[in-house]
Protein backbone atom coordinates (compact mmCIF):
# COMPACT_ATOMS: atom_id res chain seq x y z
CA UNK A 1 0.00 0.00 0.00
CA UNK A 2 1.15 4.22 -0.76
CA UNK A 3 2.00 5.85 1.46
CA UNK A 4 -1.12 7.91 0.15
CA UNK A 5 -3.65 5.18 0.80
CA UNK A 6 -2.26 4.74 4.13
CA UNK A 7 -3.25 8.84 4.62
CA UNK A 8 -6.36 8.26 3.21
CA UNK A 9 -7.60 5.39 5.42
CA UNK A 10 -6.04 7.37 8.31
CA UNK A 11 -8.07 10.16 7.41
CA UNK A 12 -11.56 7.92 7.00
CA UNK A 13 -11.10 6.17 10.00
CA UNK A 14 -10.40 9.53 12.03
CA UNK A 15 -13.70 11.40 10.24
CA UNK A 16 -15.54 8.40 11.21
CA UNK A 17 -14.52 9.10 14.93
CA UNK A 18 -15.01 12.45 14.69
CA UNK A 19 -18.38 11.57 13.72
CA UNK A 20 -19.12 9.51 16.28
CA UNK A 21 -18.17 11.83 18.75
CA UNK A 22 -19.23 14.74 17.25
CA UNK A 23 -22.71 14.85 19.09
CA UNK A 24 -21.18 14.44 22.58
CA UNK A 25 -18.49 16.64 22.46
CA UNK A 26 -20.89 19.49 21.23
CA UNK A 27 -23.50 18.69 24.58
CA UNK A 28 -20.72 18.55 26.65
CA UNK A 29 -17.39 19.61 26.12
CA UNK A 30 -14.18 18.02 28.13
CA UNK A 31 -13.57 19.60 31.17
CA UNK A 32 -9.81 21.46 31.27
CA UNK A 33 -7.68 20.39 33.84
CA UNK A 34 -3.95 21.85 34.38
CA UNK A 35 -1.55 19.18 35.97
CA UNK A 36 1.06 21.03 38.21
CA UNK A 37 4.49 19.75 38.65
CA UNK A 38 4.53 17.17 41.81
CA UNK A 39 6.31 18.78 44.51
CA UNK A 40 10.11 16.99 45.37
CA UNK A 41 10.41 16.55 49.33
CA UNK A 42 12.20 15.23 51.65
CA UNK A 43 14.22 12.11 50.36
CA UNK A 44 12.75 12.49 46.74
CA UNK A 45 15.49 13.45 43.41
CA UNK A 46 13.57 16.26 41.20
CA UNK A 47 13.84 13.64 38.16
CA UNK A 48 11.43 11.26 39.99
CA UNK A 49 8.73 13.55 41.18
CA UNK A 50 8.67 14.99 37.54
CA UNK A 51 8.69 11.61 35.87
CA UNK A 52 5.63 10.86 38.41
CA UNK A 53 3.70 14.24 36.92
CA UNK A 54 4.29 12.85 33.45
CA UNK A 55 2.71 9.47 34.24
CA UNK A 56 -0.13 11.04 36.13
CA UNK A 57 -1.26 13.92 32.78
CA UNK A 58 -0.55 10.80 30.33
CA UNK A 59 -2.98 8.84 32.53
CA UNK A 60 -5.37 11.46 32.75
CA UNK A 61 -5.01 11.77 29.02
CA UNK A 62 -5.94 8.41 27.70
CA UNK A 63 -9.34 8.85 29.92
CA UNK A 64 -10.10 10.79 26.91
CA UNK A 65 -12.57 12.95 29.87
CA UNK A 66 -10.42 16.38 29.97
CA UNK A 67 -8.71 18.49 28.02
CA UNK A 68 -4.91 18.81 29.53
CA UNK A 69 -3.67 22.19 29.31
CA UNK A 70 -0.15 22.01 28.15
CA UNK A 71 2.99 22.07 30.55
CA UNK A 72 4.19 25.56 29.39
CA UNK A 73 1.04 28.00 29.80
CA UNK A 74 0.43 25.99 33.12
CA UNK A 75 4.33 27.00 34.11
CA UNK A 76 3.83 30.81 33.28
CA UNK A 77 1.36 31.12 35.27
CA UNK A 78 3.28 29.62 38.05
CA UNK A 79 6.57 31.32 37.60
CA UNK A 80 3.97 34.41 38.07
CA UNK A 81 2.57 33.80 40.86
CA UNK A 82 5.60 32.27 42.68
CA UNK A 83 4.15 28.75 42.80
CA UNK A 84 6.02 26.46 45.30
CA UNK A 85 8.08 29.36 47.09
CA UNK A 86 4.83 28.82 49.98
CA UNK A 87 1.73 27.30 50.58
CA UNK A 88 -0.68 30.47 49.84
CA UNK A 89 0.56 30.92 46.26
CA UNK A 90 -1.73 28.34 45.33
CA UNK A 91 -5.24 30.14 45.88
CA UNK A 92 -3.63 33.20 43.27
CA UNK A 93 -2.13 30.20 40.88
CA UNK A 94 -5.55 28.12 40.54
CA UNK A 95 -7.73 31.71 40.04
CA UNK A 96 -5.48 32.72 37.01
CA UNK A 97 -5.50 28.88 35.77
CA UNK A 98 -8.89 29.36 35.64
CA UNK A 99 -9.21 33.04 34.33
CA UNK A 100 -6.84 32.91 31.59
CA UNK A 101 -6.38 29.09 30.56
CA UNK A 102 -10.11 28.59 31.43
CA UNK A 103 -8.71 25.54 33.81
CA UNK A 104 -11.77 23.30 35.45
CA UNK A 105 -9.56 21.88 37.98
CA UNK A 106 -5.73 21.87 38.68
CA UNK A 107 -4.15 18.80 40.15
CA UNK A 108 -1.32 19.43 42.82
CA UNK A 109 0.77 16.62 43.83
CA UNK A 110 3.95 16.33 46.24
CA UNK A 111 6.23 12.77 47.25
CA UNK A 112 8.55 12.62 50.65
CA UNK A 113 10.73 9.92 50.91
CA UNK A 114 11.63 8.39 54.47
CA UNK A 115 14.06 5.16 54.82
CA UNK A 116 12.23 2.52 52.37
CA UNK A 117 9.09 3.95 52.37
CA UNK A 118 7.76 6.82 49.98
CA UNK A 119 4.56 8.46 50.71
CA UNK A 120 2.66 10.63 47.49
CA UNK A 121 -0.17 13.07 47.93
CA UNK A 122 -2.14 14.27 45.21
CA UNK A 123 -5.01 17.20 45.66
CA UNK A 124 -7.85 17.84 43.02
CA UNK A 125 -8.71 21.66 43.46
CA UNK A 126 -11.30 23.13 41.41
CA UNK A 127 -9.46 26.24 40.23
CA UNK A 128 -12.71 28.82 40.31
CA UNK A 129 -12.52 28.52 44.20
CA UNK A 130 -9.71 26.88 45.10
CA UNK A 131 -11.42 24.10 47.58
CA UNK A 132 -10.11 20.95 47.80
CA UNK A 133 -12.62 18.53 46.00
CA UNK A 134 -10.44 15.27 47.02
CA UNK A 135 -7.24 13.99 48.25
CA UNK A 136 -5.31 10.92 47.73
CA UNK A 137 -2.45 9.28 49.93
CA UNK A 138 -0.57 6.47 49.41
CA UNK A 139 2.38 5.27 51.15
CA UNK A 140 4.18 2.56 49.15
CA UNK A 141 8.02 1.73 49.04
CA UNK A 142 10.93 2.57 46.69
CA UNK A 143 10.98 -0.31 44.76
CA UNK A 144 6.95 -0.92 44.17
CA UNK A 145 6.76 2.73 43.08
CA UNK A 146 9.06 2.45 40.60
CA UNK A 147 7.79 -0.85 39.54
CA UNK A 148 4.44 0.08 39.56
CA UNK A 149 4.23 4.15 38.95
CA UNK A 150 2.10 3.53 35.78
CA UNK A 151 -0.51 1.60 37.70
CA UNK A 152 -0.57 4.24 40.57
CA UNK A 153 -0.95 6.93 38.20
CA UNK A 154 -3.60 5.51 36.23
CA UNK A 155 -5.38 4.92 39.80
CA UNK A 156 -5.26 8.83 40.40
CA UNK A 157 -6.96 9.52 36.84
CA UNK A 158 -9.50 6.77 37.46
CA UNK A 159 -10.27 8.69 40.53
CA UNK A 160 -10.53 12.06 39.15
CA UNK A 161 -12.57 10.58 36.42
CA UNK A 162 -15.04 8.92 38.92
CA UNK A 163 -15.42 12.19 40.97
CA UNK A 164 -15.42 14.81 37.93
CA UNK A 165 -15.99 13.32 34.74
CA UNK A 166 -19.80 13.20 33.49
CA UNK A 167 -20.78 9.55 33.99
CA UNK A 168 -24.26 8.89 32.01
CA UNK A 169 -25.81 5.83 30.44
CA UNK A 170 -25.59 7.69 27.11
CA UNK A 171 -21.45 7.84 27.10
CA UNK A 172 -21.21 4.37 28.86
CA UNK A 173 -23.04 3.12 25.79
CA UNK A 174 -21.17 5.01 23.49
CA UNK A 175 -17.88 3.36 24.83
CA UNK A 176 -19.23 -0.22 25.35
CA UNK A 177 -19.91 0.59 21.35
CA UNK A 178 -16.34 1.55 20.62
CA UNK A 179 -14.87 -1.76 22.92
CA UNK A 180 -13.39 1.05 25.48
CA UNK A 181 -14.40 -1.70 28.16
CA UNK A 182 -12.05 -0.52 31.14
CA UNK A 183 -13.57 3.12 30.82
CA UNK A 184 -16.42 2.06 30.16
CA UNK A 185 -16.23 0.65 33.44
CA UNK A 186 -15.08 3.53 35.17
CA UNK A 187 -18.09 5.17 33.74
CA UNK A 188 -20.60 2.85 35.13
CA UNK A 189 -18.54 2.81 39.10
CA UNK A 190 -18.84 6.55 38.67
CA UNK A 191 -22.49 6.72 37.96
CA UNK A 192 -23.43 4.03 40.63
CA UNK A 193 -20.95 6.31 43.04
CA UNK A 194 -22.68 9.47 42.60
CA UNK A 195 -26.01 7.89 43.00
CA UNK A 196 -25.49 6.16 46.10
CA UNK A 197 -27.00 8.65 48.39
CA UNK A 198 -30.66 7.88 46.39
CA UNK A 199 -30.54 4.53 44.53
CA UNK A 200 -34.40 5.20 43.46
CA UNK A 201 -32.74 7.10 40.99
CA UNK A 202 -30.40 4.66 39.87
CA UNK A 203 -31.28 3.60 36.02
CA UNK A 204 -32.24 -0.13 35.71
CA UNK A 205 -29.88 0.02 32.53
CA UNK A 206 -27.19 0.10 34.51
CA UNK A 207 -27.30 -3.67 35.95
CA UNK A 208 -27.69 -4.17 31.93
CA UNK A 209 -24.68 -1.92 31.06
CA UNK A 210 -22.47 -3.76 33.87
CA UNK A 211 -23.75 -7.52 32.66
CA UNK A 212 -22.76 -6.57 29.11
CA UNK A 213 -19.08 -4.66 30.41
CA UNK A 214 -18.84 -7.68 32.30
CA UNK A 215 -19.24 -10.39 29.38
CA UNK A 216 -17.07 -7.75 27.07
CA UNK A 217 -14.27 -7.87 29.86
CA UNK A 218 -14.31 -11.88 30.64
CA UNK A 219 -14.33 -12.59 26.55
CA UNK A 220 -10.90 -10.38 26.75
CA UNK A 221 -9.52 -12.67 29.38
CA UNK A 222 -10.46 -15.34 28.00
CA UNK A 223 -8.52 -13.87 24.47
CA UNK A 224 -5.40 -13.51 26.60
CA UNK A 225 -5.62 -16.63 28.47
CA UNK A 226 -5.85 -18.59 24.76
CA UNK A 227 -2.63 -16.52 23.76
CA UNK A 228 -0.85 -17.21 27.08
CA UNK A 229 -1.27 -21.46 26.12
CA UNK A 230 -0.36 -20.85 22.95
CA UNK A 231 2.55 -19.26 24.04
CA UNK A 232 3.25 -21.77 26.36
CA UNK A 233 2.88 -24.46 23.90
CA UNK A 234 5.42 -22.71 21.77
CA UNK A 235 8.43 -22.51 24.93
CA UNK A 236 9.17 -25.93 24.35
CA UNK A 237 11.42 -27.26 27.07
CA UNK A 238 11.83 -24.03 29.03
CA UNK A 239 9.90 -25.19 31.76
CA UNK A 240 10.21 -21.68 33.66
CA UNK A 241 8.70 -19.76 30.50
CA UNK A 242 6.19 -22.13 30.25
CA UNK A 243 4.73 -22.47 34.22
CA UNK A 244 4.74 -18.48 34.09
CA UNK A 245 2.91 -18.73 30.82
CA UNK A 246 0.42 -20.92 32.27
CA UNK A 247 0.02 -18.95 35.41
CA UNK A 248 -1.21 -16.30 33.44
CA UNK A 249 -3.26 -18.14 31.69
CA UNK A 250 -4.85 -19.96 35.07
CA UNK A 251 -5.56 -16.45 35.84
CA UNK A 252 -6.64 -15.03 33.19
CA UNK A 253 -9.12 -17.68 32.71
CA UNK A 254 -10.31 -17.20 35.95
CA UNK A 255 -11.06 -13.66 35.82
CA UNK A 256 -13.02 -14.74 32.85
CA UNK A 257 -15.27 -17.34 34.74
CA UNK A 258 -15.38 -14.57 37.57
CA UNK A 259 -16.81 -11.64 35.48
CA UNK A 260 -18.79 -13.61 32.70
CA UNK A 261 -22.68 -12.90 34.22
CA UNK A 262 -25.27 -15.45 35.04
CA UNK A 263 -28.23 -15.76 32.99
CA UNK A 264 -29.59 -17.82 29.82
CA UNK A 265 -27.78 -15.56 27.35
CA UNK A 266 -24.04 -16.66 28.77
CA UNK A 267 -24.57 -20.08 29.23
CA UNK A 268 -22.71 -21.33 26.19
CA UNK A 269 -20.12 -18.70 26.53
CA UNK A 270 -19.76 -19.66 30.32
CA UNK A 271 -19.42 -23.47 28.82
CA UNK A 272 -16.64 -22.63 26.66
CA UNK A 273 -14.57 -21.00 28.93
CA UNK A 274 -14.72 -23.89 31.38
CA UNK A 275 -13.92 -26.42 28.63
CA UNK A 276 -11.22 -24.72 27.81
CA UNK A 277 -9.83 -24.13 31.54
CA UNK A 278 -10.71 -27.87 31.95
CA UNK A 279 -8.98 -29.40 28.73
CA UNK A 280 -6.39 -26.69 27.88
CA UNK A 281 -5.40 -24.95 31.66
CA UNK A 282 -6.04 -27.47 34.12
CA UNK A 283 -4.65 -30.89 32.25
CA UNK A 284 -1.14 -28.79 31.82
CA UNK A 285 -1.10 -28.55 35.64
CA UNK A 286 -2.27 -32.34 36.00
CA UNK A 287 0.25 -33.76 33.77
CA UNK A 288 3.25 -31.21 35.32
CA UNK A 289 2.05 -32.17 39.02
CA UNK A 290 1.87 -36.14 38.64
CA UNK A 291 5.61 -36.03 36.80
CA UNK A 292 6.59 -33.45 39.76
CA UNK A 293 5.46 -35.92 42.33
CA UNK A 294 6.65 -38.64 40.66
CA UNK A 295 10.48 -37.06 40.44
CA UNK A 296 9.96 -35.61 44.13
CA UNK A 297 9.46 -39.84 45.63
CA UNK A 298 12.03 -41.36 43.21
CA UNK A 299 14.55 -38.58 44.63
CA UNK A 300 13.05 -39.35 48.57
CA UNK A 301 13.37 -42.76 48.04
CA UNK A 302 16.92 -42.49 46.88
CA UNK A 303 17.85 -40.21 49.83
CA UNK A 304 16.46 -43.10 51.94
CA UNK A 305 18.72 -45.87 49.98
CA UNK A 306 21.76 -43.47 51.32
CA UNK A 307 20.23 -43.56 55.01
CA UNK A 308 19.30 -39.71 54.70
CA UNK A 309 15.52 -39.91 56.33
CA UNK A 310 16.06 -35.72 57.17
CA UNK A 311 17.11 -35.54 53.04
CA UNK A 312 13.85 -36.98 52.00
CA UNK A 313 11.60 -35.38 54.15
CA UNK A 314 13.52 -32.09 53.54
CA UNK A 315 12.20 -33.30 49.70
CA UNK A 316 8.75 -34.05 50.60
CA UNK A 317 8.26 -30.91 52.54
CA UNK A 318 9.42 -28.39 50.26
CA UNK A 319 6.99 -30.12 47.43
CA UNK A 320 3.85 -30.48 49.66
CA UNK A 321 4.77 -26.22 50.66
CA UNK A 322 4.55 -25.74 46.71
CA UNK A 323 1.59 -28.24 45.95
CA UNK A 324 -0.23 -28.31 49.12
CA UNK A 325 -1.46 -30.77 51.31
CA UNK A 326 -3.95 -32.24 48.33
CA UNK A 327 -0.49 -33.66 46.08
CA UNK A 328 -0.22 -36.41 49.54
CA UNK A 329 -1.67 -39.01 47.60
CA UNK A 330 -0.89 -42.77 48.46
CA UNK A 331 2.90 -42.35 46.96
CA UNK A 332 3.67 -39.91 48.19
CA UNK A 333 2.52 -41.01 51.91
CA UNK A 334 4.30 -43.89 51.54
CA UNK A 335 7.60 -42.50 51.15
CA UNK A 336 6.86 -39.99 53.74
CA UNK A 337 6.01 -42.75 56.25
CA UNK A 338 9.26 -44.38 55.63
CA UNK A 339 11.37 -41.46 55.81
CA UNK A 340 9.31 -40.48 58.89
CA UNK A 341 9.64 -43.92 60.51
CA UNK A 342 13.63 -44.17 59.60
CA UNK A 343 13.89 -40.77 61.01
CA UNK A 344 12.78 -42.26 64.10
CA UNK A 345 15.10 -45.03 64.48
CA UNK A 346 17.75 -42.97 63.92
CA UNK A 347 16.36 -40.83 66.89
CA UNK A 348 15.62 -43.99 69.25
CA UNK A 349 19.18 -45.75 68.20
CA UNK A 350 21.23 -42.40 69.30
CA UNK A 351 18.82 -42.23 72.71
CA UNK A 352 19.95 -45.48 73.74
CA UNK A 353 23.28 -44.39 72.91
CA UNK A 354 23.45 -41.45 75.11
CA UNK A 355 21.71 -43.40 77.67
CA UNK A 356 24.11 -46.01 77.49
CA UNK A 357 26.69 -42.55 78.64
CA UNK A 358 24.23 -41.27 81.33
CA UNK A 359 23.68 -38.51 78.71
CA UNK A 360 19.82 -37.89 80.18
CA UNK A 361 19.03 -34.48 78.38
CA UNK A 362 19.76 -35.72 75.06
CA UNK A 363 18.46 -38.66 75.03
CA UNK A 364 15.29 -37.52 76.11
CA UNK A 365 15.17 -34.50 73.86
CA UNK A 366 15.76 -37.25 70.83
CA UNK A 367 12.94 -39.00 71.98
CA UNK A 368 11.17 -36.55 72.26
CA UNK A 369 12.01 -35.71 68.54
CA UNK A 370 11.05 -39.37 67.39
CA UNK A 371 7.78 -38.83 69.05
CA UNK A 372 7.43 -36.42 66.69
CA UNK A 373 7.53 -38.38 63.71
CA UNK A 374 4.83 -40.59 64.81
CA UNK A 375 6.38 -43.56 64.30
CA UNK A 376 7.69 -46.65 65.82
CA UNK A 377 5.68 -46.54 69.01
CA UNK A 378 6.74 -49.94 70.26
CA UNK A 379 10.30 -48.91 69.92
CA UNK A 380 9.93 -45.80 71.45
CA UNK A 381 7.96 -46.43 74.56
CA UNK A 382 10.42 -49.40 75.29
CA UNK A 383 13.27 -46.93 74.92
CA UNK A 384 11.48 -44.71 77.30
CA UNK A 385 10.75 -47.32 79.82
CA UNK A 386 14.13 -48.19 79.83
CA UNK A 387 15.41 -44.56 79.93
CA UNK A 388 13.69 -44.11 82.92
CA UNK A 389 14.49 -46.93 84.57
CA UNK A 390 18.32 -46.36 84.32
CA UNK A 391 17.72 -42.47 85.42
CA UNK A 392 15.79 -43.37 88.53
CA UNK A 393 18.45 -46.19 89.40
CA UNK A 394 21.38 -43.67 88.90
CA UNK A 395 19.52 -41.00 90.61
CA UNK A 396 18.64 -43.51 94.04
CA UNK A 397 22.57 -44.07 93.73
CA UNK A 398 23.52 -40.28 93.09
CA UNK A 399 20.92 -39.05 96.29
CA UNK A 400 22.48 -42.02 98.29
CA UNK A 401 26.31 -41.26 97.30
CA UNK A 402 25.40 -37.54 97.95
CA UNK A 403 23.69 -38.30 101.71
CA UNK A 404 26.77 -40.51 102.74
CA UNK A 405 29.14 -37.81 101.29
CA UNK A 406 27.21 -34.89 102.45
CA UNK A 407 27.81 -32.91 106.08
CA UNK A 408 25.53 -35.13 107.57
CA UNK A 409 28.03 -38.49 107.47
CA UNK A 410 31.42 -36.40 107.95
CA UNK A 411 32.72 -36.33 111.32
CA UNK A 412 34.89 -33.64 110.69
CA UNK A 413 31.28 -31.61 110.39
CA UNK A 414 29.80 -32.29 113.50
CA UNK A 415 28.70 -30.29 116.29
CA UNK A 416 31.11 -30.29 119.02
CA UNK A 417 28.69 -30.66 121.42
CA UNK A 418 26.46 -33.33 122.33
CA UNK A 419 23.69 -33.53 125.06
CA UNK A 420 22.22 -36.88 125.74
CA UNK A 421 18.92 -38.01 128.47
CA UNK A 422 18.78 -42.11 129.19
CA UNK A 423 18.59 -44.09 131.52
CA UNK A 424 21.35 -47.01 133.00
CA UNK A 425 19.70 -50.00 135.07
CA UNK A 426 22.67 -50.82 137.04
CA UNK A 427 22.89 -54.13 139.44
CA UNK A 428 25.99 -54.77 141.68
CA UNK A 429 27.99 -58.04 142.11
CA UNK A 430 27.63 -58.41 146.06
CA UNK A 431 25.45 -57.01 148.51
CA UNK A 432 27.02 -54.54 150.98
CA UNK A 433 25.92 -52.03 153.41
CA UNK A 434 25.42 -49.45 150.14
CA UNK A 435 23.38 -51.90 148.51
CA UNK A 436 22.26 -54.62 151.25
CA UNK A 437 19.38 -56.53 149.06
CA UNK A 438 21.36 -56.35 145.75
CA UNK A 439 18.61 -55.81 142.11
CA UNK A 440 18.29 -53.74 139.43
CA UNK A 441 17.95 -49.70 140.20
CA UNK A 442 17.00 -47.93 137.35
CA UNK A 443 19.33 -44.84 137.67
CA UNK A 444 17.89 -41.51 134.93
CA UNK A 445 21.18 -39.89 133.49
CA UNK A 446 21.86 -36.82 132.05
CA UNK A 447 24.86 -36.34 129.88
CA UNK A 448 27.34 -33.38 128.29
CA UNK A 449 29.81 -34.37 125.52
CA UNK A 450 32.66 -32.67 123.97
CA UNK A 451 34.27 -33.64 120.45
CA UNK A 452 37.72 -33.53 118.61
CA UNK A 453 38.42 -34.97 115.67
CA UNK A 454 41.75 -37.02 115.52
CA UNK A 455 42.04 -38.52 112.12
CA UNK A 456 39.36 -39.68 109.28
CA UNK A 457 36.33 -41.63 111.38
CA UNK A 458 37.64 -41.44 114.23
CA UNK A 459 37.02 -38.62 117.20
CA UNK A 460 38.08 -38.34 120.65
CA UNK A 461 35.54 -37.29 123.33
CA UNK A 462 35.24 -35.78 126.95
CA UNK A 463 31.83 -36.98 128.72
CA UNK A 464 30.58 -35.78 132.21
CA UNK A 465 27.64 -37.86 133.25
CA UNK A 466 25.38 -37.08 136.66
CA UNK A 467 22.74 -39.90 137.03
CA UNK A 468 20.39 -40.44 140.08
CA UNK A 469 18.12 -43.21 141.26
CA UNK A 470 15.97 -44.94 144.44
CA UNK A 471 14.21 -47.69 145.17
CA UNK A 472 12.25 -49.71 147.46
CA UNK A 473 11.75 -52.64 148.38
CA UNK A 474 9.68 -54.92 150.90
CA UNK A 475 9.23 -58.28 151.88
CA UNK A 476 9.88 -61.39 154.81
CA UNK A 477 13.05 -61.59 155.73
CA UNK A 478 14.31 -64.52 157.42
CA UNK A 479 11.83 -64.48 160.76
CA UNK A 480 10.44 -61.09 159.88
CA UNK A 481 9.13 -58.25 157.73
CA UNK A 482 11.32 -55.84 156.27
CA UNK A 483 10.93 -52.33 154.19
CA UNK A 484 13.90 -50.79 152.95
CA UNK A 485 14.13 -47.54 150.36
CA UNK A 486 17.12 -46.85 149.12
CA UNK A 487 19.69 -43.98 146.83
CA UNK A 488 22.31 -43.28 145.10
CA UNK A 489 23.42 -40.31 142.95
CA UNK A 490 26.83 -39.96 141.25
CA UNK A 491 28.60 -38.03 138.67
CA UNK A 492 31.46 -39.20 136.19
CA UNK A 493 34.18 -37.82 133.94
CA UNK A 494 35.04 -40.59 131.29
CA UNK A 495 37.51 -39.75 128.14
CA UNK A 496 37.48 -41.92 125.45
CA UNK A 497 37.10 -42.37 121.39
CA UNK A 498 34.44 -42.94 118.97
CA UNK A 499 34.59 -44.80 115.32
CA UNK A 500 32.09 -42.70 112.99
CA UNK A 501 31.21 -44.85 109.78
CA UNK A 502 28.18 -42.96 108.07
CA UNK A 503 25.19 -43.08 110.52
CA UNK A 504 26.91 -45.51 113.26
CA UNK A 505 29.34 -44.76 116.12
CA UNK A 506 30.83 -46.66 118.05
CA UNK A 507 32.94 -45.88 121.09
CA UNK A 508 35.00 -46.81 124.38
CA UNK A 509 35.55 -44.26 127.06
CA UNK A 510 36.79 -44.50 131.05
CA UNK A 511 37.44 -42.40 133.65
CA UNK A 512 36.04 -42.15 137.30
CA UNK A 513 33.29 -42.22 139.38
CA UNK A 514 31.92 -40.31 142.83
CA UNK A 515 29.09 -40.11 144.75
CA UNK A 516 26.85 -41.26 147.71
CA UNK A 517 24.78 -43.80 148.26
CA UNK A 518 22.01 -44.23 151.25
CA UNK A 519 18.94 -46.31 152.99
CA UNK A 520 16.78 -46.38 155.56
CA UNK A 521 13.58 -48.77 156.64
CA UNK A 522 12.44 -50.57 159.56
CA UNK A 523 12.10 -54.31 160.34
CA UNK A 524 9.49 -56.27 162.38
CA UNK A 525 11.14 -59.29 164.06
CA UNK A 526 9.40 -61.57 166.93
CA UNK A 527 6.82 -59.05 167.62
CA UNK A 528 9.49 -56.34 167.67
CA UNK A 529 9.69 -53.28 166.13
CA UNK A 530 13.00 -51.94 165.02
CA UNK A 531 13.91 -48.72 163.03
CA UNK A 532 16.89 -48.95 160.49
CA UNK A 533 18.70 -45.51 160.92
CA UNK A 534 19.19 -43.93 157.74
CA UNK A 535 22.91 -44.30 156.37
CA UNK A 536 24.70 -41.99 153.86
CA UNK A 537 27.71 -43.41 152.44
CA UNK A 538 30.33 -41.55 149.88
CA UNK A 539 32.47 -43.58 147.77
CA UNK A 540 34.70 -43.06 144.93
CA UNK A 541 34.91 -45.60 141.48
CA UNK A 542 36.48 -45.83 138.12
CA UNK A 543 34.03 -46.82 135.18
CA UNK A 544 34.91 -48.46 131.61
CA UNK A 545 31.58 -47.78 129.22
CA UNK A 546 31.34 -49.09 125.37
CA UNK A 547 28.78 -47.44 123.58
CA UNK A 548 26.59 -48.09 120.25
CA UNK A 549 24.70 -45.05 118.86
CA UNK A 550 22.48 -44.90 115.27
CA UNK A 551 22.14 -40.86 113.61
CA UNK A 552 19.24 -40.94 111.68
CA UNK A 553 19.61 -36.42 111.49
CA UNK A 554 22.69 -34.67 111.74
CA UNK A 555 21.67 -33.63 114.95
CA UNK A 556 19.76 -36.33 116.23
CA UNK A 557 20.70 -39.97 117.33
CA UNK A 558 20.12 -42.73 119.79
CA UNK A 559 21.66 -45.85 121.10
CA UNK A 560 22.60 -48.05 123.67
CA UNK A 561 25.72 -48.80 125.80
CA UNK A 562 27.31 -50.74 128.74
CA UNK A 563 29.31 -49.46 131.62
CA UNK A 564 31.55 -52.03 134.19
CA UNK A 565 32.55 -50.10 137.27
CA UNK A 566 34.52 -50.48 140.33
CA UNK A 567 33.09 -48.73 143.62
CA UNK A 568 35.31 -48.02 147.38
CA UNK A 569 33.35 -46.82 149.86
CA UNK A 570 34.60 -46.28 153.86
CA UNK A 571 31.17 -47.62 154.87
CA UNK A 572 30.33 -50.12 152.61
CA UNK A 573 33.86 -51.21 151.15
CA UNK A 574 34.34 -52.77 147.74
CA UNK A 575 31.69 -53.33 145.31
CA UNK A 576 31.51 -54.24 141.45
CA UNK A 577 28.49 -52.56 139.31
CA UNK A 578 26.71 -53.41 135.97
CA UNK A 579 24.40 -50.95 134.29
CA UNK A 580 23.38 -51.37 131.10
CA UNK A 581 21.56 -47.98 129.13
CA UNK A 582 19.62 -46.28 126.58
CA UNK A 583 19.83 -42.75 125.30
CA UNK A 584 18.65 -40.12 123.10
CA UNK A 585 20.83 -37.47 122.45
CA UNK A 586 20.91 -33.92 120.39
CA UNK A 587 23.82 -32.14 119.51
CA UNK A 588 24.46 -28.51 119.08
Amino acid sequence: MRLTDRRCLALAILSSLFCLTMPVLAQNAPLRVAVLPFEAQAGVALADAAAMTELVRSAIAVTNEFALIENQATQAILDETGFGDGPADLDDASRLLAERLDAAFALVGAMSAEDDSILVSVRLIDAATASVIFVHRTTSTVATIHREARLFAEGIANEVVAMTAGATVANIERLLSLGRLDEAARKLDAARLRAADAPESIPAALDSLERSINAGLADEAYKTARISVAQSDKAGKDFETRDTLMASARESGNDALFLIPDGAAWIKQREKYLDFMLNDVMSYYAAEDRSRREAIVAASREALRQGSPDEALRIIDDYVQVAGERAIDRTVKTVLDAAKAARADGFITAARSATAVSDYARAERLLFEAAKAGTQPARLASQQVRLETVMWRDEVARVKAERFASSMWDPASRPRFLLEAGIDLATFDTPSATWPLGGVTPLPRLSVALYERVSGPILFDWRFALRAGNSEWSGALDTGNASVSYWRTDAGLLAGFTVAVRNIDAGLGAGTLFGAAGFAGNMDAYGTAVILEPTLAPYLGAAVRAKLRYRWRKRFGAGIDLERSLTWSPKAGTSAGLAIGFFAEASF
